[in-house]
């Protein structure tokens, strides 16, 4: 299944370091009405969305998109960032995030980097073959407070593509949904524990870039939850 262009692209933030190339892509590809920031080696046939603050990006996503890779029979894994994620505040800006990203693709050919707009999980997961997520997020996607009404919950989550989904601390999942496999180990990961200083849960190409952002000033910001 092909995968849905996202048309309405954001404009970069004024703040976006020059140091930082993925902007000239970015312009580049937005005249060709794409989305993507970091393209795939290879064009997929099968692509996975899994939509996130990344904030940073650990191992446990790693693992979860690997995973989602593997049982679900993808080429490609779209991590999908927002400028504005729903729910969240105090977060780093969109081009940190999508800096970090971009290190952690850059040794992964089946990694692509996403700029979307839209928020919610139904409008971002369109047209693709698998929408990866973990239990914390699918309990977010049932929330009633984040839609205008109850039905237009059900709605959105009748509108969603295949679902995998990864196990996190104990909460429900989804019927039907591909569990993925990826070991206990990753229980106490998150990002909320790598910005109060759990460097060993972050990859080293994006504490790379964390520490030179930190260095130069440009993601002290504070932290969010989750």
């Amino acid at each position: 299944m092909a995968v849905g262009v996202d048309h309405r692209v954001p404009e970069p933030l004024a703040d976006a370091p020059d140091r930082w190339g993925g902007w000239e892509r970015f312009h580049a590809d937005r005249d060709k009405g794409t989305r993507r920031v970091h393209d795939a080696a290879v064009e997929p046939t099968r692509v996975g969305a899994y939509p996130g603050t990344f904030d940073p990006p650990t191992i446990a996503h790693v693992a979860i998109a690997d995973a989602a890779r593997r049982q679900c029979g993808l080429d490609a894994v779209d991590f999908i960032v927002n400028e504005v994620p729903l729910g969240k505040a105090g977060v780093r800006t969109l081009a940190s995030r999508v800096a970090m990203l971009e290190a952690l693709a850059a040794s992964r050919p089946w990694v692509r980097v996403v700029v979307t707009d839209r928020l919610h999980l139904a409008d971002i997961a369109e047209g693709y073959d698998v929408l990866v997520l973990g239990a914390d997020k699918w309990a977010q996607v049932l929330d009633a407070s984040f839609y205008e009404s109850e039905a237009a919950r059900d709605a959105a989550v009748a509108r969603l593509p295949r679902l995998a989904v990864a196990p996190r601390h104990g909460l429900a999942l989804p019927g039907g949904c591909v569990v993925l496999d990826i070991g206990d180990r990753h229980d106490a990961v998150s990002s909320t524990a790598a910005r109060s200083g759990r460097v060993d849960v972050v990859p080293p190409e994006v504490r790379s870039v964390l520490e030179r952002d930190q260095g130069a000033g440009l993601s002290d910001g504070p932290a969010a939850p989750g």
